[in-house]
């Protein structure tokens, strides 16, 4: 893919105003992301007034790798692209006395995270009582609590054992992290959050130092990212985010797919483009993804991905009566391959989980 189609280039052209880009599976959606960012920079935007904001750091580190031939080095190098969690420790960083910290707070990873709850709950209960507790689903609660903006204060009383353990374990957890200085990996967006609600004048200068704002992977926001992405969107609204709702998987974790159903509820008159044309695989596998996606009950936005690339194999489809008579079927695939020529490392077996 050398150009942009119509739909990629009517995304990097469009001007001010909230955006929403519906990015299907291989669809190219880094690549609108990085020429929008030229795009601006040719009009005159100044790269450090841009910021791209990424769900993982490999995805960050990609976008930065690919504006280097778009814009040159010493631009690529003014643009902030980062995760979530990256930008608020900058922010955290450079409003520590705001925020109470004056630049003295550790950053708790998962390991320390589990070990105060781990240490709470042995502190809580005797022996084998607090072993049967696993410390990880409690952590996971408390974590999702935060996503969703719920105070340790404010978790609503539960009939299931484990949401009650988190619920008493969760107010000791966020005094010890007071006690001891320290940030968890959630706080790094709950903290900005909070200190961007409550101090106009701090919003005002963050969302005057960032005119255009765009987020990767929408569909995988939680509720605090939503809040924070709502928080840095200056007068112009200029804030375009890209995604793909058909994608979403990481509920289990605080993301809230409606972040990207309800785009244009929380930004309205916002832009739609969608990126239907898929790169990456041939016609009969996109049929099928089409089919599966229309009929799997949920509600999303409408749209159709087609293949770029002509041909290709009819997609198989095959029943086994059980786990033993699946495992029989894929060995005896692979034999019939391997009476065929085919060598073992062109055969890729792919699963669900290793259990």
């Amino acid at each position: 893919m050398t150009q942009l189609n119509s739909a990629q280039q009517a995304a990097v052209e469009h001007g001010d105003g909230p955006m929403l880009i519906l990015a299907g599976a291989g669809s190219g959606k880094t690549r609108v992301i990085t020429h929008r960012i030229a795009a601006l920079i040719r009009r005159g935007v100044a790269p450090s007034s841009i910021a791209a904001v990424s769900f993982t750091n490999k995805a960050a580190n990609e976008m930065a790798e690919r504006m280097v031939p778009l814009v040159g080095s010493r631009k690529a190098g003014q643009i902030r692209m980062s995760t979530f969690h990256s930008f608020g420790l900058a922010l955290l960083k450079e409003e520590g006395r705001a925020a109470g910290l004056d630049g003295r707070f550790v950053i708790f990873d998962q390991g320390d995270s589990l070990g105060t709850v781990k240490e709470i709950l042995r502190e809580g209960y005797r022996g084998a009582q607090a072993r049967r507790f696993d410390a990880m689903a409690v952590l996971a609660r408390i974590s999702n609590w935060k996503s969703a903006m719920v105070a340790a204060d404010g978790v609503a009383a539960s009939e299931i054992e484990y949401d009650e353990i988190a619920r008493g374990i969760y107010p000791e957890y966020e005094s010890r992290l007071r006690a001891m200085r320290a940030l968890d990996f959630d706080d790094l967006v709950c903290r900005p959050v909070q200190l961007l609600r409550e101090n106009e004048a701090m919003r005002k200068r963050w969302r005057k130092r960032i005119r255009y704002l765009l987020v990767d992977e929408f569909q995988d926001t939680s509720e605090v990212q939503l809040e924070l992405v709502k928080l840095l969107t200056n007068e112009s609204r200029n804030i375009c985010v890209v995604g793909d709702d058909d994608q979403s998987i990481y509920s289990w974790r605080g993301a809230n797919p409606s972040n990207i159903l309800e785009f244009e509820t929380h930004f309205p008159g916002a832009k739609v483009i969608k990126l239907e044309m898929n790169y990456r695989s041939r016609e009969p596998i996109l049929e099928v993804a089409n089919a599966v996606i229309a009929n799997s009950g949920t509600r999303r936005h409408e749209k159709n991905l087609r293949s770029a690339r002509p041909g290709g194999e009819a997609v198989r489809t095959v029943a086994c009566e059980g786990p033993r008579a699946e495992a029989r079927f894929v060995a005896q695939e692979i034999a019939q391959l391997r009476t065929e020529a085919c060598d073992l490392a062109d055969i890729a077996l792919l699963y669900r989980s290793n259990l």
